[in-house]
C-alpha cells in the first residue's frame, strides 16, 4: 500500500466527532487569566455534553491549573490537534482524550523557569509523571529538551482516541476573538481568519453592556 493509501485508510477508519454550536468550548491561544475566566464562564453556564477543544501553545501554570481543575470538576472530554506546554498538562486532566491524526503535544522542563513557585514545579512534575505512568527520572530525561509526541505516539503514551472532526455549518460561521485575532469556532479551520481591531478585554470575555 502506498503512502496515499495508508493516509486514506487512516482517515476513513476513524470514528468522527461532530461539533455543533452547543457542544464545544474553544480553548485557543495563550493560557492566561482572561482565558481561565472565559473557560470557567463557558463551562459553568452549561457543563454537560460538551467538549473542550484545545489549540494552544501554553502559558501561565497557575491559570492552566485553574482551567484543569474546572475540566476535572465536571469530568469534561477534550479534543486537540495542538497542545503544547501547559496546554498539554490540561489535556492530561481531561476525562476522555481525543486527538486528530496530525495532533502534537509537548511538555516543557519547568525547572528552567526562574520565578515559578517551588511547590508549583513539584506538583507539575508529579502530575505529568503520574499521568504518563513513568518515573521522575525518566521524565527528567525526556525533559532535557522539549518532549514532543505526535500522532500515534500520543496514543502509545497517553490514553486517548484518534478521531476525525466535522463541524456543523453554523459552528463554522461563528467566530471568536483571542490574542488579537478572529478565529472560526470550527477547529478544522486551523489558522486565524484575520486580525481583530478595537476589541476590549470585557468584550473578549463575553461581557454585555
Amino acid at each position: 500500500m502506498n503512502i496515499f493509501g495508508i493516509v486514506l485508510y487512516l482517515y476513513t477508519s476513524l470514528n468522527t466527532i461532530y461539533l455543533t454550536t452547543n457542544n464545544v468550548i474553544p480553548l485557543y491561544g495563550n493560557i492566561d487569566q482572561d482565558m481561565a475566566n472565559k473557560i470557567s464562564l463557558d463551562v459553568n453556564k452549561q457543563p454537560y455534553n460538551r467538549y473542550i477543544y484545545i489549540h494552544s501553545e501554553g502559558g501561565y501554570v497557575e491559570s492552566g491549573n485553574y482551567i484543569k481543575g474546572q475540566i476535572q470538576n465536571y469530568k469534561l472530554p477534550c479534543i486537540t490537534h495542538n497542545a503544547l506546554s501547559m496546554a498539554a498538562v490540561i489535556f492530561l486532566g481531561c476525562e476522555h482524550r481525543y486527538i486528530t491524526p496530525d495532533a502534537k503535544v509537548m511538555f516543557h522542563n519547568l525547572s528552567t523557569y526562574k520565578y515559578t513557585i517551588p511547590g508549583l514545579k513539584r506538583d507539575y512534575f508529579d502530575y505529568i509523571a503520574t499521568k504518563l505512568n513513568i518515573t521522575h527520572r525518566t521524565l527528567f530525561n525526556y525533559l532535557q529538551h522539549d518532549y514532543y509526541l505526535y500522532g500515534s505516539d500520543i496514543i502509545k503514551n497517553i490514553p486517548s482516541t484518534m478521531v476525525n472532526i466535522q463541524c456543523s455549518p453554523n459552528l463554522t460561521k461563528q467566530t471568536f476573538e483571542k490574542d488579537g485575532y478572529i478565529w472560526s469556532k470550527c477547529p478544522n479551520i486551523r489558522y486565524p481568519l484575520r486580525k481583530s481591531f478595537g476589541n476590549s478585554r470585557c468584550q473578549s470575555l463575553g461581557c454585555k453592556n
